[in-house]
């Protein structure tokens, strides 16, 4: 049996009933606080929300921002930017992907025109990511290392399961969706090298990509069964060498529960190391950035040639700065956190000559999401830590994910996250109208 077909086995059939409480929460968990991110993500993208603009005209599914009616594609496009504008939307460390952007706007978009309940987006969310995983994990390094960006690439399969199942296709027409998805997806990763925005919108792309290829299939579009694994085949073209997947890892070892969550509005990459720092400077609360000598992050080789990682400017939008490690503990040191504005600091003369004070290099004893970190200050002194990534930062439940919504709602005067994340935990019970219903009510919208 070829993969897609595999996974579509899976995932057009999982029932609710078979999937464990703690992936059920941690569905939940993970839809909450990429909604809020979305709430938040307006800035920098103002070209969706002009496309949302130009494509209003009553259409059965809304925009997060502002609840503007479009037609799916353009709201999956449009909200997907939205979950990924801050880039602190959920990562999957194993696939390189943030699986929440690209899946949830989809679902949510499909679900709207098809009056869909809150248990059909539980179980298609939980059916993008676990396809995703079985695509993307452990393979997705071998595509980075070409200059292709995950979330892109290994979206739009994502994507395309989670939308078969919401429109529920049965496995042979989802596997002819996620071959469709496999033979179209693109995406490359200069935009951290080149400091440019279209970072936003590769999201947004692979999230309608996927749901065009669901709706094609639907109506009979074929594509090839081994559209992955053959020789001229997706993982061919893009890792180098024919793959099979890991197939055997569906319901057995969750995507969900290898899912990550990002504290501070930047790259995942950089999320280990600048909550080092700020750890380190709690302890030593009268070191100010004057007192900084020198700073030297060391990080997995992989995760140090990641592309945008080592970069010490000129920056001219966000997409560098949070990438930037240097940056971004430049950053930390200066402000004590790491806010949305803060990434916006291009022109601070004394933020950028501490980030060309700050050296980055790989460490091949160390293990991927950690980091060691050296503080060197004027007088001499070292400082030295080594960042691991824990539960109670990165991987919170939902007592964390209100936690993290309430600073958020704070720092971007939003309303009051609370009746949101009532009708997030309360799923099995809702709509999915019920649920923009209560998004939108966070801005105030009725």
């Amino acid at each position: 049996m070829t993969l897609t077909r595999t996974i579509a086995e899976f995932t057009s059939s999982l029932p609710i009933s078979t999937v464990p409480e703690r992936i059920l929460e941690r569905a939940k968990v993970t839809l909450f606080h990429n909604l809020m991110v979305a709430l938040a993500g307006t800035p920098g993208s103002d070209a969706t929300l002009a496309l949302a603009a130009t494509s209003a005209g009553g259409g059965p599914a809304r925009i997060l921002a502002d609840g503007t009616r479009v037609d799916p594609e353009t709201a999956a496009l449009v909200n997907a930017a939205l979950v990924h504008a801050r880039t602190q939307d959920d990562v999957h460390f194993p696939s390189q992907t943030h699986a929440g952007s690209v899946t949830i706007p989809a679902i949510l978009a499909l679900g709207e025109e098809r009056g869909a309940s809150g248990v059909d987006v539980l179980v298609a969310m939980i059916a993008g990511y676990e396809a995703l995983a079985a695509v993307g994990a452990d393979i997705a390094p071998r595509s980075t290392a070409r200059g292709l960006r995950a979330t892109a690439l290994y979206g739009p399969i994502a994507s395309a399961f989670a939308c078969a199942r919401l429109l529920e296709l049965d496995a042979t027409t989802t596997a002819h969706a996620a071959g469709l998805a496999a033979g179209t997806s693109a995406g490359t990763s200069q935009t951290w090298v080149a400091s440019t925005p279209e970072w936003r919108v590769q999201p947004g792309i692979a999230a309608r990509h996927g749901m065009l290829c669901a709706r094609l299939a639907m109506h009979g579009a074929a594509a090839a069964p081994d559209a992955l694994e053959g020789a001229a085949g997706f993982y061919a073209a893009f890792t180098g060498e024919p793959r099979t997947g890991d197939p055997g890892r569906l319901g057995v070892r969750w995507a969900l529960d290898e899912v990550s969550y990002k504290p501070y509005p930047v790259c995942a990459i950089n999320q280990v190391p600048v909550v080092t720092l700020l750890d380190v400077l709690a302890e030593r609360p009268e070191i100010e950035p004057p007192s900084i000598d020198s700073m030297r992050l060391s990080l997995h080789p992989d995760e140090y040639s990641y592309p945008g990682t080592d970069a010490i400017g000129p920056f001219t939008d966000v997409g560098g700065t949070l990438m930037s490690a240097q940056f971004c503990l430049a950053a930390a040191a200066t402000f004590r956190t790491v806010a949305a504005r803060h990434l916006l600091a291009f022109d601070d003369a004394a933020l950028m000559e501490l980030t060309r004070r700050v050296e980055v290099v790989p460490n091949p004893d160390l293990a991927p999401q950690t980091c060691a970190l050296e503080v060197r200050l004027v007088d001499g002194e070292i400082l030295s830590a080594h960042g691991q990534p824990n539960d109670e930062v990165f991987r919170f439940g939902r007592e964390g994910a209100l936690a993290l919504a309430g600073r958020i709602a704070g720092d971007e005067a939003l309303g009051d996250p609370r009746p949101l994340a009532d009708a997030v935990f309360d799923l099995e019970h809702t709509s999915v109208e019920a649920l923009v219903d209560a998004v939108l009510g966070v801005h105030g919208i009725d």
